[in-house]
């Protein structure tokens, strides 16, 4: 009897330690509890296992096989789903993630002005009234995560130690007040619009430039070596080319997402660009957002991914003018990128806006055009043309059924036009078509702002025969709207003369 008894606590013990060193598979970094999965597209399962492991994974009734490769990585692909808002279970093998939704899944990207919170102790740092919504608003379906702050020289696969979690919008869930305002408020916004749920990815980084964010077959899709992008831009610290990329933003590829909002370009928006090249500037960012767009397109395998960019509000810089002609161009050129116009919502002195309503507004009417087919009218208006009829200016543009403008003293009717001649000087303009009206007493007045038509006529006792003319080149807020409320982007364009001069 003794030695039967000697023999089943010897078993015991050899079952209880081959259990503790059966091998375990892993999910990658993205892949936990109270996450939404993408909808209506392929989504990509991946993880590490032991090499050559079978791997059974398992969602919503689908189950997949497969097999760990020598080094022991593993990708599958669901298939496209439905959206589902009763939570489900994900697993691969032995790891388990619960309470998983399908949805719609962005990622909120760029700088500061993109991670600048619901709530916080700074005056400006902050979102006007988002502690007040966080207070009451409570939305299960609603998950959101934010990635650790990790640079490297190499691609990562998980983000070290840090641990990552999604959380649903709930008054209880404090932390969230930390969480991106434009993030935050795009998330409940695009839910309560589609109905389905929404997972929202902060990934973004204080005082990053653009030329970090970039993997290396973005660089080359442009026509940079890849191996040799530090020494073409030499963007040094929050720039260093993909060094951002590979420590924070790899670890998310390949998942699927329907699109990116990207508010960056604070930190590019220097006219003569940066170190011994002097690139990676303004002249630059066009170029550097198809390497960014091409680049993400690529590692994530979505050919179709949307990018939704938040133009430059003012601050005080003086160039930002010229950057958001630049971000413009880039979103003019890529059918699955649209640009949103902030030259409004500014603080003169300050960098950080605490406005963020209307640019989380703007760029969620914006992604429901583009993304979601809505009807809508979503777009700033846009310069189309000016032509001179001796001295007075007739501009004309797109999106743009009714024009307005608006100052904090209306009386005064200031533009930010200019007009100029042939010797190429500049001189403000002002507006001749605005509409008037008759008052009780029989007076004529003006409608403080608003504009008869959809053009507007423009005239400067200093420029007799009109050959150029631009709109916002000053250090001042953009003031001309359409019926949208939307405001005009800055320009400059040549004159076409309607007579003979």
């Amino acid at each position: 009897m003794k030695g039967k008894s000697f023999m089943r606590t010897i078993l015991a013990t050899a079952t209880v330690v081959v259990g503790l060193n059966s091998p375990a598979v892993e999910l990658g970094a993205p892949f936990k509890d109270n996450m939404v999965l993408q909808r209506g597209m392929p989504v990509n399962i991946w993880g590490k296992a032991d090499a050559k492991q079978p791997v059974d994974i398992r969602f919503a009734g689908i189950r997949i096989s497969t097999k760990a490769d020598a080094a022991g990585s593993w990708l599958v692909k669901l298939p496209a789903m439905d959206a589902m808002k009763e939570p489900q279970v994900l697993t691969a093998g032995d790891a388990v993630v619960s309470n998983v939704l399908v949805g719609e899944v962005w990622i909120a990207s760029g700088q500061s002005n993109m991670i600048v919170p619901l709530d916080g102790d700074a005056n400006r740092f902050r979102d006007q009234d988002g502690r007040l919504l966080a207070s009451h608003t409570q939305r299960s379906d609603v998950r959101l995560m934010t990635t650790p702050s990790v640079m490297a020289t190499t691609e990562q696969r998980c983000w070290g130690k840090s641990t990552v979690k999604w959380m649903s919008v709930a008054p209880e869930n404090l932390e969230l007040q930390d969480f991106s305002a434009i993030g935050w408020r795009f998330a409940v916004g695009l839910r309560d619009a589609l109905d389905v749920p929404v997972g929202v990815i902060l990934n973004a980084w204080n005082g990053s430039r653009i030329e970090g964010w970039i993997p290396p077959e973005g660089y080359a899709a442009v026509g940079l070596d890849p191996a040799l992008p530090s020494a073409v831009y030499d963007a040094g610290g929050y720039g260093t080319p993909m060094s951002i990329w590979n420590g924070k933003v790899a670890p998310l590829a390949p998942m699927a997402f329907r699109g990116f909002l990207w508010y960056q370009g604070e930190s590019n928006c220097n006219t003569a660009g940066y170190g011994p090249n002097r690139l990676g500037g303004i002249t630059q960012y066009a170029k550097l957002l198809k390497a960014l767009y091409g680049g993400w397109k690529m590692r994530f395998g979505n050919p179709d991914v949307k990018m939704v960019l938040a133009g430059l509000a003012t601050w005080g810089n003086g160039n930002e003018f010229l950057m958001n002609e630049e971000q413009q161009k880039f979103a003019d050129s890529e059918p699955n990128a649209a640009m949103t116009v902030l030259n409004d919502i500014g603080i003169l002195g300050d960098i950080h806006g605490s406005d963020k309503a209307r640019v989380a507004e703007r760029m969620l009417s914006l992604s429901l055009q583009h993304a979601y087919g809505y009807k809508l009218n979503a777009e700033s208006p846009r310069f189309k043309s000016a032509k001179a009829n001796g001295a007075l200016v007739t501009l004309s543009f797109s999106n743009a059924k009714r024009l307005r403008l608006w100052n904090m003293r209306e009386v005064a009717l200031t533009t930010n036009f200019q007009l100029a001649g042939s010797d190429g000087r500049f001189y403000d303009a002002a507006i001749e078509n605005f509409q008037v009206y008759t008052n009780a007493s029989g007076q004529t007045l003006l409608s403080k702002g608003n504009i008869v038509g959809s053009e507007i006529q423009l005239k400067s006792d200093h420029v007799l025969q009109p050959k150029f003319v631009r709109y916002l080149y000053c250090n001042r807020m953009g003031n001309v709207f359409n019926e949208m409320s939307l405001p005009l982007g800055a320009f400059s364009a040549k004159i076409e003369p309607t007579r003979a001069d």
